[in-house]
């Protein structure tokens, strides 16, 4: 019994966290255009690709000097 309670303590902070962090994100989110879960994933996505272009354009600079 004594873990059921704690488990469900565990559940009850963890929700109240992710609901504190999406009332404090809310503003941000609305400026940047996020309404949905299908946003931020897109959002990842756009960031991991720049990440990835930079990557590979500091890669291909530091060959070309290195050559």
């Amino acid at each position: 019994m004594s873990e059921l309670v704690r488990e469900a303590l565990r559940y009850y902070e963890r929700e109240r966290f992710y609901e504190n962090m999406r009332t404090r994100m809310q503003p941000a989110a609305e400026r940047l255009g996020i309404h949905t879960e299908e946003d931020v994933v897109e959002l990842v996505r756009e960031v991991r690709r720049e990440m990835a272009r930079e990557e590979a354009e500091r890669k291909g600079n530091s060959t070309l000097a290195s050559a």
